[in-house]
């Protein structure tokens, strides 16, 4: 990680997304990689030496280099394009496309890779050009592709001679099944580069940026695509985990294989083994993270100020008098981002952030103001958002990340025959009464099940609250809206679910069954539980904490003027 104390938001930026960016690969049909000098013939005739001056060159005999005669133009400069990736520390890989069945390699190689760069004109099996056909063809598989294994970040680049870089645009949009005309993803005022869900187009001419410049302009195209706080915290951790993957493969050497084996062995169900391996490489790659203290390094104050600086968005922090409905009256707020009657405090988010100044400005609520709902965080919202709905969306979308490592929004961090198991922290939705549940049975009565059958215990969440609950879990429910949930500790709101048909007589789990696009538990009693997701160690922890404070408290028949002075 390099110092960065001085420098801008985007120079943090750039910095990440150059340690990032590690594959680049290359599709191009008149790809030049230079002579080869396997194929070179080599004159080992012996000629007679010129006479006169050593430094006399005839010009009229002067070879023209090989680049200069051989190279047509409009092709890529392959080895020039390998050479500056090089130097950038990028692995860059080009393939030259041939006229039939080059469909499959090119997608198993830009599958994974960061970046993958397009000529637009290829020829086809008639050896002629094929005005972006096989171009849009590739765009348009790794789109479905990445669609159908949930989405994600796929940045391309059309890199070619036409001059009309709008039309490729346009072409492509249609080829995705989108309109030009009432697109609004694009991402300059030229409607050339656009953005469509997870997918990023650029679109470059050759004329303007050779080989050698090539790279430093896609690098700085892709940050555009990642600008922001939270995706440079991505960029930073993944980099670093990256940096270290070699060493962590040397500390779990296969040296260490009988260690585990003996350990499995042990095991009276090999689930626990499992999951106890992988714990132990998830905690490895948590503490490289802390080693390289990402988090103060991407998200310290220096970067926050720079980055609200620098933003064209009001990134400012309001407060409402409203309880339920924020300003319903007066839209002024919305519309042109100004302060109004309704508001009670309106300060940039750098004043309350600044760790060296006083909170001037924001008021504390009081108790009173508490017992009259008049929670401070339910009337506060971030003001860079269009409108306070939309703001009060992305606070719990946010929320739900704290609260689970697994949901319905994160199928695109699984891989596609991964399926949920009921375990502590797993959250059920009855199919039919909409009831939430959350398992508190411990972990070792889910993985260790002997019989055919099991009970689970679950602990109800509600979302209507009493004046004495307090929301702890935020998650998606099965129609998209993100939910806060809260839960009585009783014996109560407690159920026993017996499960049987769905166990694994291998692995002894109850294992969910994929229903279109959810997940379904079936109980014993024929009922269908849909998976909305797995809570984080912690949260569940506090959770059954409290549960089972609240079970194990002592009822005493005792002398009444003395149990209230004991008060």
């Amino acid at each position: 990680m390099t110092d960065l104390a001085h420098d801008t938001f985007l120079d943090r930026m750039m910095a990440s997304v150059r340690q990032f960016v590690q594959t680049i690969v290359v599709l191009d049909d008149e790809a030049d990689y230079g002579p080869s000098p396997i194929n070179a013939t080599l004159d080992v005739s012996v000629v007679e030496p010129p006479t006169g001056d050593i430094h006399t060159v005839d010009e009229t005999t002067a070879t023209p280099s090989t680049e200069s005669t051989n190279r047509k133009e409009g092709s890529l400069d392959a080895e020039k394009l390998i050479d500056h990736a090089a130097k950038c520390g990028i692995v860059c890989a080009v393939l030259k496309a041939k006229a039939e069945n080059e469909k499959d390699p090119v997608l198993l190689a830009a599958k994974n890779a960061d970046i993958l760069i397009l000529d637009w004109e290829m020829c086809n099996s008639a050896e002629k050009n094929d005005s972006g056909v096989r171009a849009k063809n590739v765009i348009r598989d790794l789109f479905d592709e990445d669609e159908r294994v949930g989405g994600r970040l796929r940045f391309i680049c059309i890199y070619t001679q036409e001059i009309d870089l709008k039309d490729c645009s346009k072409h492509v949009l249609e080829r995705l099944g989108e309109s030009s005309d009432q697109f609004t993803g694009y991402m300059d005022a030229r409607k050339e580069d656009f953005r469509l869900k997870e997918l990023t187009v650029v679109f470059v001419r050759k004329k303007e940026y050779s080989e050698d410049r090539l790279i430093e302009e896609l690098l700085k195209r892709y940050e555009k695509t990642v600008h922001g706080l939270l995706p440079r915290v991505v960029l930073e951790s993944v980099a670093a985990v990256r940096e270290k993957t070699h060493a962590l493969l040397s500390r779990y050497s296969s040296e260490l294989d009988g260690a585990y084996l003996a350990h499995r062995a042990l095991l009276n169900g090999s689930a626990d083994a499992e999951q106890f391996i992988a714990d132990l490489v998830a905690d490895d790659m948590r503490g490289i993270l802390e080693a390289y203290n990402v988090g103060a390094n991407t998200v310290d104050f220096a970067t926050v100020e720079s980055f609200v600086e620098q933003s064209p968005l009001p990134f400012r922090l309001r407060r409402f008098h409203e309880k339920d409905s924020p300003c319903p009256t007066c839209k002024k707020h919305e519309e042109q981002q100004q302060s109004c009657d309704h508001v009670l405090f309106d300060v940039c988010f750098l004043n309350i952030l600044d760790p060296e100044q006083p909170k001037e400005g924001v008021p504390e609520s009081s108790d009173q103001d508490r017992k009259q709902g008049f929670n401070p965080c339910k009337n506060v919202y971030p003001v860079n958002y269009p409108s306070c709905q939309k703001a009060e969306s992305y606070l719990r979308q946010f929320s739900s990340y704290s609260s689970l490592k697994r949901g319905l929004d994160h199928q695109s961090l699984t891989p596609e025959d991964w399926g949920p198991i009921i375990n502590t922290g797993t959250i059920l939705q009855h199919q039919s009464n909409k009831e939430f549940l959350l398992c508190v049975q411990p972990s070792c009565d889910c993985l260790r099940i002997k019989k055919d059958k099991a009970d689970f215990l679950f602990l109800t969440l509600s979302t209507k609250r009493q004046e004495s609950d307090r929301p702890c879990i935020a998650l998606r429910g099965m129609d998209g809206q993100y939910v806060l949930m809260s839960f009585a500790p009783t014996p109560h709101h407690l159920r026993i679910i017996n499960f049987r048909n769905s166990i694994c007589s291998i692995r002894k789990l109850i294992i969910s069954q994929k229903n279109g696009e959810s997940f379904e538990f079936t109980a014993s009693d024929g009922q269908k539980y849909h998976w909305i997701g797995d809570m984080r160690e912690g949260q569940i922890r506090r959770i059954i904490q409290r549960l089972f404070e609240n079970l194990s408290r002592i009822g005493l028949d005792e002398f009444e003027w003395l149990r209230m002075m004991s008060r």
